[in-house]
Order: structure tokens, then C-alpha cells, then sequence
């Protein structure tokens, strides 16, 4: 017992790779058997995570669980490993997903059951590992052990184009690896005068902070997003997923949406932008407007689409898009949304392929056509598609709602880079912006019209459809002419943005975003209810479907856990939240202070300036239990690093514009380079109000 308090983590990574390997002594043709020892090593992975999020001290924005062993010492390579707010969840995810995925393959995988679950053993691991490495060069290998069972997965169990999608996937995934090792190692090397070299996290992040890497910094943080953006993916690199999706097993497709795309955003917020903080800082824009073209692009083009799982592919892009843009808003909320979202995603989204997956195997076919009344002879069937369908659009009370709300509030209150443009044209690029977005709705939706079958929509009714849609979005997005003040949601933008504002510059670009990513939710609700209609109402239009099978005890069990996680994380979000919060909140606070954007507000967090100077008795207030632990002894990685814990008693709070006045010093600007150390030595300042 003992051995397994002190290496946790190893253990959760390492049984399922043991496992796989125990898997290959079992008889080839003995299915039940090998089924029942993975579904053996998944539950005890889990029950381990469970223990892990246990002795998870939610207070602390620090590294628990730490593991370190030499590896390669020449080289500076450790295995290293450690755990906080930013995985703990993930974590659990990944292994509560895998045993639901083998229990999915009674019925599934008829051949090769042996090799299916030794490759989806070699999967979790490899995620796992990627989650909790605090090595560079270990977190390398960990992402390129994940490509190879997912590439099998794909190629032996997939569907008719199995090979070309395990191809494609696995071309655009080590394409994007590349890059991110060379930069590894080009990073490695431009920091290794400070000392012996290392690929330890930590060492590196603190070494750049004591260099001036130049115009090389932004290749660097260009090949990390690269590499991540494809597995997130963020458009334009998504085209790989559909593909991938539509030709994986069931199982593949659950593990792929649930867990290995969110490596992709889990990678963007600990590697790509904690590396590069100035660099990522001036991108957070432009990722922001890449995450809301993939919100409205992945939700459009799955209005249209005719086979079933095709259409939650799509949705996946558009729901990841969300993920992406409260990471690139950098405020507690919309990080702390974000990553919550990342779980809720998993679980939704992976309840609708196992689903999708329901019907394929008995129908063999996932052409939305070729359904209709399956309400009439699936009800149970029906009732679980609609919780977790509404769960995917957002619907108050299950998971989805949390992770969209938080995201949406937490884009508007960001503050980003200072835009180089003037309020009027910002306001006329919000009216083109919206004018595009509707009439490509229009368009799409007159597709996807034109899809119905002619006996059921006659063409005068197309048209009375496409006239209405038309006049509906006029008056919702139609610019100013003359004394027409604007559509609907264009009039309060202009009357916002043509006020006063000193200066020339805009921060609230993100508003603007948050605002367009708000019709992703309209456009979720639209192509999710389309499908339900077409999938379990109306007449029973084919024989096949008169006698199917409702749902069976195996596959009620497989998806009941994913009903009950949905309700209980949209009813009581709370310990989830509390789990992530405190690294999120010193993740933002850090992360804004080292890219010179303006500081969080004095509610969400306590600043720097205000932990360094001692407290007098007329500028005190009271504390606050929810304040995180601090990093005060170097710059490194949130929850990497040694820290205290705040002092008792009352916090201070520093006047407006002391924040402004310590940024602007070039003291300030090497904060990150020597630590808050400089803070605690300053001379105090006087404190005002809030």
C-alpha cells in the first residue's frame, strides 16, 4: 500500500500498459475472458484516479503527487510526473470513459477482441502519461504513443474508408508532432547556458524568462499552437476529424471525442501559452476569432449533414471551438469554463457516438433518412438520446450549460491586447461579421430544407421558408441606412461602441466574440433538434425499423453512469469547480502579469502588489476563504513550483492605479524573470480604494 501512496501516479499510468501486455498471454479466441480482464485493469484504474482526486487538496494551486527518477541524466531527461487543478479532472475522465468503451464492444468488435483491447490499453496509458508529465521529453513520448492504437484502431476496426481516415489522421497528428519537437529541442538548447541542460518543465520555463529569444519566440509558440491546434482540432485543421470519426469503431470514436482532443487544449493552455506568455498574448485574439469560426462553422455545416454520426463529428468541432475561446479570454471564468467544458464534452459527446453506435449495429446504416417514429419502438432508446442530446446544446440543469455559461460570461469581461482600431470601424466589422454569419445560416438552412423528401416539404413551402428566414435575419442584423437605426442585434453594438471612449484602442474585442459565439448555441439546439425529429418522430416511413430492439440491460448499464455524471455536474457543479479553480486563478493571475496584459480584477484574485507590503490598520479588509496559494520563490508553472499559503488575517487591497503604475515600471517588466522576490524588498505603497 505504501508503494502505491508514493507512486499514485505511476501506477494509474502504467496498470493499463501492463495490463495490454498481460492481455497478450490470453488465447486468441478467448472473447469473454479478455473482455472481463480489461474491464478488471479499467475499473481498478479508476478506482485509483477516485483515490488520487481524494487526496486532492483543492485549496492548493501546486503540483501534488510528485514523482521524480533520473532517466537519462546525460541529457537532462527525467521521469517526472504531477497532478493539479488543470488534470485532476481529465484525469478521472479518462478513466471513468474506458470501461463504459469495453463494455460498448460486446456487441461491436466480433474480431480480434484480443488486439482491440490491448490497443485500447496502450491508449489510456499513453494519455494518461501526457496529462501528468512534467518533463518535456517525456510528454513527447507519452503524445506519440497515443498515434499508434488510435491509428489501429481506426485502420483494423474502422469502417469502409478505415484506411484512408487511420492515414489522414495519422499524417495530420505527426505532422504537427514535428514541429513541436523541434522547437523542444531548439528551446532546450537556447536556455542550456543558464546551467546543465535539462527538459525538466519547470527548469525551462524559468530559463526563459532569463532569455531573449527574439523573433525565434514566436516560431517557437507558432510550432507548439500548430501541434495542438490540429488536435483540438481548431479550424482550419479539422478536416482529419469527420473522417476519423465516421470510419473509428465505437469505441474509438468515444475515446477520440471524450479524452485525446482534449489533449490538444490541455496542451495550448500548459505548454503553448505558459511557454510564451508575450507571444501567446498577442495571438489570444486571433485564437479567439479562429475558435468562434469553428463554433459557427461546425455547427452549420452539421445542419446539413445526412449520416448520423457524421453530424456529431461536426459538433464536436463546434463544441471544442467554445473550450477554445475561454482559453484565449485568459480571465478565471472563462479558463475555469473551459476546462470544465473539457469534461463536459467527454461526457455528452461520447454519449452520443455509444448512441449513434446503438443503432448502427442493428440498422447498419446511419443515414438519417432512413429512420423516422423510432420513439414509437425504442422509447427507452429515445428518452436517453434526449437527455444527452440536450445536454450537448446546454440545457440549464445538465452538464453542458455550466462549461457554455462560464465560457460566454468569462469572454465578455476579457480584456485582451490593445486592438489598433477605432470603435466605429470595429463596430462596422462586427455588422460585416454578423451580416456573413446570417446569410450563410440562410444558405445552410435552405440545404437542409432541400434535403427533406418531396412528399413531406413541397417547393412553395421552401420558398415561404427561405423568404421568412430571410426577413428574420434582416431584422435581426441589418445595418444602419438612414434613419433605420439597425437590426435588432445590431443596434445596441453600434449605440455601445460609438460612445466615448478615450484613446483610439479597443480591448473589448472578446465581447464582440462572446457575442457571435452565443449563436453556436442557437445553431446546436437547431441541428441536434432537426436530427431527433427526423431519427425518432413522425410516421415509420421503412419495415426494417417496425421491429427493432429496444435497449438492452448491458447497454442501459454502459449508459447510465454518463446520465447520472450529465445531472449531477449540471445540478451541483461545485466540487468540480473547486478542483480546478485555484490553479486556474493563479494560471490567469501569473500568466497576465508575465504577458504585461492588464491585471484580473481585485474580486476574482489578490494581486502581487498587494501580498508585498505589510497591512496598516486603515487599509484593511476583510479575507476571502476562496484565495489561492501563491508561488513566491520563482516564475515557473503554476502548481510546479514550492509555495506558502497566504497569510491569516486581512488581505490589502492596492488602489486603481497602482497595478498601471507597477506594470509600466521596468522593474516590473523583468517580473518574470526574477520572481515576485522584487516585490517583497519594494517600499511599501500606500493603499486606496477599491
Amino acid at each position: 500500500m505504501s508503494f502505491f501512496h508514493d507512486h499514485l501516479l505511476s501506477a494509474i499510468v502504467l496498470l493499463p500498459l501492463v495490463g495490454a501486455m498481460l492481455l497478450l498471454a490470453f488465447p486468441r479466441g478467448q472473447k469473454s475472458g479478455v473482455r472481463g480482464f480489461t474491464i478488471a485493469i479499467c475499473l481498478v484504474d479508476f478506482a485509483l484516479a477516485l483515490w488520487l482526486w481524494g487526496r486532492f487538496d483543492p485549496s492548493m494551486a501546486t503540483m501534488q503527487v510528485t514523482e521524480r527518477v533520473d532517466w537519462i541524466p546525460s541529457f537532462g531527461i527525467t521521469y517526472s510526473m504531477g497532478v493539479d487543478g488543470l488534470t485532476i479532472l481529465l484525469i478521472v475522465l479518462t478513466t471513468f470513459l474506458t470501461p463504459i468503451v469495453v463494455v460498448s464492444t460486446y456487441s461491436g468488435v466480433k474480431e480480434r477482441a484480443r488486439e482491440y483491447m490491448v490497443c485500447l490499453l496502450f491508449l489510456q496509458s499513453g494519455m494518461l502519461g501526457a496529462f501528468v508529465a512534467t518533463d518535456l521529453f517525456l510528454f513527447y513520448v507519452f503524445w506519440e504513443v497515443m498515434l499508434v492504437p488510435m491509428y489501429f484502431l481506426i485502420g483494423i476496426w474502422g469502417g469502409r474508408e478505415r484506411v484512408y481516415a487511420a492515414i489522414k489522421f495519422f499524417i495530420f497528428t505527426m505532422s504537427g508532432s514535428l514541429l513541436m519537437l523541434v522547437a523542444i529541442l531548439y528551446m532546450v538548447w537556447a536556455v542550456k547556458g543558464q546551467g546543465d541542460i535539462t527538459f525538466n518543465y519547470a527548469d525551462v520555463v524559468e530559463r526563459l524568462g532569463n532569455t531573449d529569444l527574439g523573433n525565434a519566440e514566436v516560431y517557437l509558440f507558432l510550432a507548439f499552437a500548430l501541434a495542438f491546434a490540429i488536435k483540438v482540432p481548431m479550424f482550419p485543421f479539422h478536416t482529419w476529424l469527420p473522417d476519423a470519426h465516421v470510419e473509428a469503431p465505437t469505441g474509438g470514436s468515444v475515446i477520440l471525442a471524450g479524452v485525446l482532443l482534449k489533449l490538444g487544449t490541455f496542451g495550448f493552455l500548459r505548454y503553448a501559452m505558459w511557454l510564451f506568455p508575450e507571444t501567446a498574448a498577442a495571438f489570444l485574439p486571433a485564437i479567439g476569432l479562429l475558435a468562434v469560426i469553428g463554433i459557427i462553422y461546425g455547427a452549420l455545416v452539421a445542419m446539413v449533414q445526412v449520416d448520423f454520426k457524421r453530424l456529431v463529428a461536426y459538433s464536436s468541432v463546434s463544441h471544442l471551438g467554445f473550450v477554445m475561446l475561454g482559453l484565449a479570454a485568459m480571465t478565471v471564468t472563462g479558463v475555469s469554463g473551459g476546462v470544465l467544458q473539457m469534461v463536459n464534452h467527454g461526457i455528452s459527446t461520447g454519449a452520443l457516438f455509444l448512441l449513434v453506435g446503438v443503432i448502427y449495429e442493428r440498422r447498419h446504416t446511419r443515414l438519417l433518412d432512413d429512420f423516422g417514429g423510432l420513439a414509437k419502438v425504442m422509447p427507452k432508446y429515445a428518452m436517453v438520446w434526449a437527455i444527452m442530446m440536450l445536454s450537448s446544446v446546454g440545457l440549464p440543469g445538465l452538464n453542458g450549460f455550466v462549461g457554455e455559461f462560464l465560457i460566454l460570461v468569462g469572454t465578455f469581461q476579457s480584456e485582451g491586447i490593445l486592438v489598433a482600431t477605432t470603435t466605429g470601424q470595429l463596430a462596422w466589422m462586427g455588422i460585416v461579421a454578423a451580416n456573413v454569419v446570417a446569410i450563410a445560416a440562410i444558405i445552410f438552412l435552405i440545404l437542409a430544407l432541400g434535403r427533406q423528401p418531396r412528399e413531406q416539404v413541397g417547393t412553395p413551402t421552401k420558398a415561404v421558408a427561405g423568404i421568412g428566414i430571410a426577413i428574420l435575419a434582416g431584422a435581426l442584423v441589418l445595418p444602419p441606412m438612414g434613419s433605420f437605426a439597425g437590426g435588432l442585434l445590431i443596434r445596441p453594438l453600434v449605440g455601445v461602441t460609438s460612445s466615448s471612449i478615450s484613446g483610439d484602442g479597443f480591448r473589448e474585442i472578446f465581447a464582440l466574440l462572446a457575442v457571435l459565439a452565443g449563436t453556436g448555441v442557437i445553431f446546436a439546439a437547431v441541428y441536434l433538434l432537426l436530427a431527433t425529429q427526423k431519427v425518432f418522430f413522425g410516421p415509420i416511413r421503412h419495415k426494417e425499423n417496425e421491429h427493432l430492439n429496444d435497449l438492452s440491460l448491458r447497454e442501459g448499464m454502459m449508459l447510465l453512469p454518463l446520465i447520472i455524471v450529465a445531472v449531477v455536474m449540471g445540478v451541483y457543479p461545485k466540487p468540480f469547480l473547486e478542483a480546478v479553480n485555484p490553479t486556474v486563478e493563479n494560471y490567469a493571475q501569473q500568466f497576465r502579469s508575465r504577458a504585461g496584459l492588464s491585471a484580473l480584477a481585485a474580486k476574482e484574485t489578490p494581486s502581487l502588489t498587494a501580498l508585498a507590503k505589510p497591512a496598516r490598520p486603515d487599509e484593511l479588509v476583510e479575507p476571502s476563504s476562496a484565495l489561492p496559494m501563491q508561488l513566491m520563490d520563482r516564475p515557473g508553472m503554476p502548481g510546479m513550483l514550492p509555495a506558502r499559503r497566504l497569510p491569516s488575517g486581512p488581505i490589502v487591497v492596492p488602489p486603481r492605479g497602482e497595478i498601471e503604475k507597477a506594470r509600466t515600471n521596468p522593474k516590473m517588466q523583468k517580473l518574470d524573470a526574477k520572481g515576485v522576490r522584487w516585490l517583497k524588498n519594494r517600499p511599501a505603497v500606500r493603499g486606496g480604494e477599491r
